[in-house]
């Protein structure tokens, strides 16, 4: 079992002011759906990986920039959640 440290909890609040599509199941559909796209031959894996990073690089470089750490290695596994 997980219990969220404070860090964690201000991360989650962070991701959420930042967009909700970066805390939401709706994200991990979104990129379920490629895969079943990739597997039906729909698409190739470069396209559905060039669809995923244009949506989701702009909302990683807004939070990039409200991310404010002073420690870069409080984001490694095992910070975030103890």
């Amino acid at each position: 079992m997980f219990k969220p440290t404070e860090f964690g909890m201000k991360l989650i609040d962070l991701l959420e002011n930042v967009d909700q599509r970066l805390v939401t199941p709706e994200t991990r559909r979104k990129v379920e759906e490629l895969m079943t796209e990739i597997e039906a031959g729909k698409i190739s894996y470069e396209e559905a990986l060039e669809k995923a990073v244009s949506e989701y690089l702009p909302l990683y470089r807004e939070l990039e920039n409200r991310l404010q750490v002073s420690d870069p290695n409080s984001l490694q596994e095992g910070h975030i959640l103890s």
